[in-house]
């Protein structure tokens, strides 16, 4: 059966798609399951790129192959390049380096590769994790997924193609193959969702039965299958489409996903599709929700806006925020603008300009090529990020503490009496926030450095129980202190042993303080202090001294997100950089009661304690006039660690000499 290659209500369901993503992502209270219209654009991609291949000319496969990815070079790769470097600019210039923008920079690489997807796993980013809400380049991991496809894909459909006219065994291997496909994926799929919940979310095997579903159905259609020949049975198959697809939109559960509701938008969508390719109706029909000349429009451009939008929701999360309705519709404004922008200047004509009647093998040539030096453009912009930012973290000695040694304001010594000695310091990620002080100590005395330090892993906690792997992480530390130690070695128990009361994200509701900090840590202090026990027992068997820290303040707002005039009146920076003293000691009495009586179990330990000297008046401040005390809420500066290295070289100078 001949059927015309375009279908216009394709176009209108792109833009469904494509409109559901930038509202969930925009607000996700407006469609809770928004995310689902990726899934969407999984069904139609199969559908259409299927069609595509199967009409390509009787050539050989080599041929055909250059010839399909010459076509998907040029119709995705412009346009996505243009958004990954103009993206990138924009974060080297605004977006401070932070934990939270740490694997942005990966991800863009990668996208470059159809990789992104694995990016986010290899880093440990899940999609609905907060990290990723701040890294403009994680939406291109579904880009990665369609691309991975495309590799296999042109190979089963070359074979059943050229398997129809052949013997029975072939042609029932080639009809079957892309079905077993399906099938092994969507069990997969159910598998993985509930064991590897990240790999099943970004990752090719648990979503090409999405894909592959839309490429079956087209397989099904030219074989006139599976269509609606009834003008009922096509506005059954529209609405019934519709209906399933907005129940995906409202009540898809992200923890949940792909399997099992995934299923809601594909088979949505596999519903759609087979109404909207059947017969034509006539008048005024439920075809028109998705074949008006407004959804076809914004679907032409789904892909441009489907690129642009999440870089600019990303940049002004980063810098304004989102909260207002003000700032949410300058946000769509602009990202309607680079997508007209992307449509017009890039998108069409790469796809009808004098590269496409190129041959295949020059054309695709050429293509790696600017690919690559776009590639290494990014990877340029990156790597000055720190000379060409705008913000002020660009003082790096002030507001990092992990910095090179050669930053660091080294006094002279007149007495290297400390030479020889070794400090072992385990702990959280504020045990590597004292890395400059640490660092001064040992460039500056001769002090042997040995720092065992993992994120979201105190030790001697003393208010939670850490999480299983937080344990393992403190005995093998600890092993290898007993293996290294001498006698008159220090051990620094350097850790977070107050509630956070914001985060680099957000600041905490009293939801949030109820929780603890620590991921996979529970608040149980009577367990706590036992666990404390233990740790300095152990230690006690060691020729080491012990010091421990006692709480610093912390505050609501991270500095570092604040300090630069374009994001001061961002929502996150209410929380302000001020906390009173007295409110302070309040919320550290319990930690510092058990500190007290851990001090009187253990003679060599010894307590030290930043607070009088990061709050010497009634209120702290996360600032020293205009020099940052903190670069979170609750880590050090680098200005903040020289703040404090006299007052701990005084301590370890009293303990070794």
């Amino acid at each position: 059966m001949q059927r015309s290659h375009y279908i216009p209500g394709i176009d209108g369901l792109r833009a469904l798609a494509v409109l559901s993503v930038v509202a969930f992502h925009l607000r996700s209270s407006i469609t809770p399951g928004g995310f689902t219209g990726v899934d969407i654009f999984f069904v139609i991609s199969g559908y259409v790129v299927s069609g595509s291949l199967v009409r390509s000319e009787a050539i050989g496969f080599w041929r055909f192959a250059l010839e399909f990815y010459r076509r998907r070079i040029f119709r995705i790769y412009p346009a996505l390049v243009v958004c990954l470097v103009f993206s990138a600019v924009l974060q080297s210039l605004l977006i401070p380096a932070s934990w939270l923008s740490s694997t942005s920079s990966k991800t863009a690489i990668y996208a470059f590769f159809g990789l992104s997807n694995f990016a986010l796993v290899w880093f440990n980013d899940g999609y609905f994790s907060p990290r990723v809400e701040f890294n403009s380049f994680t939406h291109t991991w579904s880009l990665g997924v369609e691309e991975q496809y495309y590799l296999i894909f042109p190979v089963l459909v070359y074979f059943w193609m050229r398997s129809r006219d052949h013997g029975r065994l072939r042609r029932l291997t080639a009809d079957w193959l892309l079905p077993v496909l399906v099938l092994l994926s969507f069990a997969w799929s159910a598998v993985e969702t509930r064991q590897a919940p990240q790999h099943a979310y970004y990752l090719l095997p648990s979503r090409l039965w999405e894909l592959g579903l839309g490429a079956q159905l087209n397989r099904s259609h030219l074989q006139s299958k599976l269509l609606a020949t009834t003008r009922s049975s096509v506005t059954i198959c529209i609405a019934l489409g519709l209906l399933v697809l907005a129940t995906g939109f409202l009540w898809s559960k992200p923890i949940h996903f792909p399997f099992p509701y995934a299923l809601l938008p594909v088979a949505g969508s596999l519903l759609v599709i087979a109404g909207l390719a059947g017969v034509p109706l006539q008048g005024r029909s439920v075809a028109d929700i998705l074949t008006n000349r407004v959804g076809r429009y914004i679907g032409r451009q789904s892909y441009s806006l489907y690129l642009w939008h999440w870089p600019v929701l990303v940049l002004f999360r980063w810098t304004v925020g989102l909260e207002t309705v003000v700032n949410s519709f300058l946000a769509l404004m602009l990202i309607g603008c680079l997508s007209l922008l992307s449509y017009y200047v890039v998108e069409r004509p790469s796809r009808r300009g004098v590269l496409r009647r190129l041959s295949p093998k020059l054309a695709f040539g050429i293509g790696v090529v600017l690919l690559s030096c776009s590639l290494l453009l990014t990877k340029i912009i990156f790597w000055l990020q720190p000379e060409v930012t705008l913000s002020v973290t660009r003082d790096r000695g002030m507001w990092y503490p992990d910095v090179p040694s050669s930053m660091l304001r080294q006094q002279p010594v007149d007495k290297q009496d400390l030479r020889g000695r070794t400090l072992f310091v385990i702990g959280d990620s504020h045990a590597q926030a004292y890395s400059a002080m640490l660092e001064k100590l040992s460039v500056e005395h001769g002090v042997n450095i040995r720092l065992f330090a993992r994120a979201a892993c105190p030790v001697v906690a003393l208010v939670r129980v850490p999480a299983a792997e937080c344990s393992a992480f403190t005995e093998n530390s600890i092993s290898e202190i007993r293996r290294d130690a001498k006698p008159g070695d220090v051990v620094f128990l350097a850790s977070l042993r107050m509630d956070r009361l914001g985060d680099e994200w957000k600041v905490f509701d009293r939801h949030d303080l109820d929780d603890s900090h620590v991921e996979g840590a529970t608040r149980r202090p009577a367990v706590a202090y036992a666990e404390a026990e233990s740790v300095l027992a152990t230690l006690d068997k060691l020729p080491v001294s012990i010091v421990i820290d006692a709480p610093m303040p912390v505050f609501r707002s991270p500095p570092f997100r604040c300090a630069d005039f374009y994001d001061a009146g961002n929502p996150i920076c209410d929380g302000g950089f001020q906390v009173n003293r007295a409110e302070t000691l309040k919320r550290r009495t319990a930690v510092m009661e058990g500190i007290v009586a851990l001090e009187h179990d253990h003679p060599r330990m010894h307590v030290w304690d930043p607070l009088p000297i990061l709050c010497p008046r009634e209120v702290c401040d996360a600032f020293e006039g205009k020099k940052p005390l903190f670069f979170d809420g609750d880590h050090l500066s680098g200005y903040g660690n020289l703040v404090l290295y006299p007052s701990f070289l005084d301590l370890m100078k009293s303990i070794w000499t």
